[in-house]
């Protein structure tokens, strides 16, 4: 594997996990109210 294999990699998997907290962010407000 090439650094930019991996450097996309990582990249893909932080949008990812970012993507995954804001949208239980968003849950929680919608139930929290």
């Amino acid at each position: 594997m090439t650094t930019t294999q991996l450097f996309l990699s990582v990249l893909a998997l932080k949008k990812k996990v970012f993507q995954r907290l804001l949208l239980d962010s968003h849950f929680w407000a919608e139930t929290g109210t």
